[in-house]
């Protein structure tokens, strides 16, 4: 008897692993046994850590060779680097938190061009246009913004370094205008870049020499959250979430395995919305998302009923000049 019930659970189990697997939507009790939570950042479906626990695409992993652990979307390699996106939380609507930055060490007096590329894998993250720019930290450089598929130039900007004593009166704390960092701002949804920074300065002044690091992160723009430039982060060696509060920005995600929802529609093993909302991706690259009816429920649109569950935790929009904390965009 108890062989017998072993087996029916096995086979429930694998009935429940592989409805999560298979693309359509499961219900929220069959991933009940699936990690929550990683160093303070919240999983929720498609995304998830583990066998059953994740739409296919959507893996993630917590890495606990840290502490905190860290919540890390694995991305492809390319010839310049190996994208890894960490991620500081994620929303149950589909938006992910993440940090996007790099540190691009470079050699004092010496002219040279370094590129890095940022892919999500299976491009199922999109930066938002008009709300995130790519912020550039350096001396001496040109920061051209490509677009790898195209190679189209999708944006361009330049730094330069004065003395320390003008640098202090014009550009600590401030936007950046170019004195010590510079802007690229996103002006249609991309997902995925490439970089390339050209260090056209041999010379420095004498207090800034040794700034070897270029820095380069996403940032909010126009909120009170945006990056302002400070001289102890052009001076440091790297860049991060403990040096810089605004290196985090919010991206959409995208169901990029059909073009569509007519057509993702029609394999309803695939299709990611089940009787929920279906917009089509607003980019070239194609793809869908899933929206409860009532977009400013704290539900899940890609959990079979979710949307139906009624709850009226709201997250309110902002507008660009707000200062309110913890409040999100939504579309």
């Amino acid at each position: 008897m108890r062989l017998l019930v072993l087996k029916y659970c096995l086979v429930i189990a694998a009935a429940m692993q592989m409805q999560a697997a298979s693309g359509a939507p499961p219900t929220a009790a069959k991933l009940a046994h699936c990690l929550k939570s990683c160093g303070g950042a919240n999983i929720s479906y498609p995304y998830g850590v583990g066998a059953g626990c994740f739409r296919p695409g959507f893996e993630l992993t917590c890495d606990h060779s840290t502490k905190p652990p860290k919540l890390l979307l694995l991305g492809v390699a390319t010839n310049t680097n190996t994208t890894t996106t960490k991620i500081v939380d994620q929303y149950r609507d589909g938006y992910v938190q993440a940090y996007v930055s790099f540190n691009i060490a470079t050699t004092p007096g010496v002219l040279g061009t370094y590129n890095r590329t940022w892919e999500s894998p299976g491009r199922i993250l999109s930066i938002r246009p008009d709300y995130y720019a790519l912020v550039a930290v350096g001396c001496g450089i040109e920061v051209y913004l490509v677009d790898p598929d195209t190679e189209d130039m999708l944006g361009y900007c330049f730094s330069m370094c004065t003395d320390m004593a003008m640098m202090h009166k014009e550009a600590e704390g401030k936007a950046c205008s170019g004195m010590g960092c510079c802007v690229v701002t996103f002006r249609r949804p991309v997902r995925a870049f490439r970089v390339s920074i050209t260090q056209r300065e041999a010379t420095q002044p004498f207090q800034v020499a040794n700034a070897s690091t270029i820095k380069v992160f996403l940032s909010e723009e126009y909120t009170t959250y945006h990056y302002n430039f400070t001289i102890g982060d052009l001076l440091s060696d790297e860049i991060n979430e403990t040096t810089v509060a605004s290196t985090s920005a919010y991206l959409l995600t995208i169901i990029a395995d059909q073009p569509n929802c007519t057509i993702a529609q029609k394999d309803p093993e695939r299709y990611a919305c089940g009787d929920n909302k279906c917009l089509d991706a607003d980019d070239e690259n194609g793809g869908y998302r899933c929206a409860c009816i009532n977009k400013y429920t704290n539900s899940n649109p890609y959990l079979d009923g979710d949307c139906d569950q009624g709850n009226s935790n709201c997250m309110f929009t902002y507008k660009h000049t707000t200062s309110a904390p913890n409040i999100r965009y939504f579309d």
